[in-house]
């Protein structure tokens, strides 16, 4: 375990360009915010109280069995349209009743960031769900800077040991601006989250919570993105474990297939799987297979709470700093996530 001194500056940080090649970042959300109360769930993505910068509605514990949207005109619903805060998907498995997702933004209003459900501009006849996000406006602990967030969550009834989820990810050509950012410009938080597992949650009290992020990274000499996968803790400020995977860079601008596997565990035990396939790839990558602790090593000294499942989900995200949006928004774009054909269920995938 380790202590990241970006920390201290508040906010979630990642180094610059060095010598052509990326020191491996922690991020972790802000000291003074919790993140926003969302998705499925109720509660927050952060650490501490609920963030005085989340807004958007009610929102419901999903259950513990197999979940699938396409968001279809005939399967889901957002409400109000032009900043969703409400999804309703009305056959999202068999045999299942109506689910609700709220959408929660941190900070902002519509001309700032919004979800919707759009027309796939690259295939018709097909609906997707669009993060769109110009404007960081939440003010953090570190310095002057700012932030911004939109993100849906699960909360589940009861803690999750497996879980197996796929989704299609599309990366808008505009998040393409990021990798022209300036050799010379402030070197605060340069990447994306994209999606969070939370392992007990500190904002319910949980006194061993961890937290597993993924997130997109820059290499700019090399001029793509690369996953970094870690597991940290937002109550002590450590980090258990990293991974950078600069051997698969991001498509932009074309869908790819996005799978992961998580086991609760130790660190023997413990596994966390990502695999991507882009649709012009004819087998899928392997991006990440990590055998280690997938819940806080705290809760297993004395004292703890022993062995922590999965208690919070944040399976679409799209987080970021004002260095990254606004390099994005000043270069004439706009930093755009699609997501589509979410799948999720609570065994772990044959063969994995």
């Amino acid at each position: 375990m380790t202590s990241n001194p970006l920390h201290e500056r508040g906010g979630p940080g990642l180094p610059s360009r060095q010598l052509g090649h990326l020191r491996l970042p922690v991020i972790r959300v802000f000291a003074l915010f919790v993140a926003a109360l969302i998705g499925a769930g109720c509660g927050g993505s952060g650490s501490g109280s609920a963030d005085p910068g989340a807004s958007g509605g009610d929102s419901q514990v999903v259950d513990n069995s197999s979940f699938r949207t396409g968001y279809e005109p005939d399967e889901t619903a957002g409400t109000p349209p032009v900043a969703i805060t409400l999804l309703t998907f009305q056959n999202p498995g068999t045999g299942r009743s109506p689910i609700n997702f709220d959408i929660q933004y941190t900070g902002g209003s519509v001309p700032d960031r919004h979800a919707r459900l759009i027309a796939d501009p690259t295939r018709p006849g097909n609906q997707v769900l669009r993060f769109w996000l110009r404007n960081a406006v939440f003010p953090t602990a570190y310095q002057s800077h700012t932030m911004g967030r939109i993100q849906t969550r699960i909360e589940f009834p009861s803690p999750v040991e497996e879980l197996y989820a796929r989704q299609r990810v599309y990366l808008h050509p505009d998040i393409a601006h990021l990798l022209s950012y300036p050799p010379d410009g402030d070197t605060w938080w340069l990447s994306v989250v994209l999606q969070e597992l939370w392992a007990g949650a500190d904002w319910r009290g949980h006194p061993n919570p961890a937290r597993l992020s993924l997130n997109l990274v820059p290499d700019f000499d090399r001029g793509e993105l690369f996953f970094i996968a870690f597991m940290d803790t937002t109550s002590t400020f450590e980090t258990f474990w990293s991974e950078i995977n600069r051997d698969y860079a991001l498509p932009i601008g074309e869908w790819f297939t996005l799978e992961i596997a998580y086991r609760m565990g130790n660190d023997s035990s413990g596994r966390f799987i990502l695999k991507a396939q882009a649709d012009s790839a004819s087998s899928p990558t392997t991006v990440f297979d990590v055998t280690n602790w997938t819940y806080s090593p705290y809760a297993d000294q004395p004292g703890g709470t022993g062995p922590v499942g999965l208690s919070h989900w944040n399976p679409q995200i799209m987080y970021s700093s004002d260095n990254v949006l606004h390099h994005i928004r000043d270069s004439g774009g706009v930093a755009q996530v699609y997501w589509d054909d979410f799948e999720f269920g609570f065994d772990w995938p044959p063969g994995w």
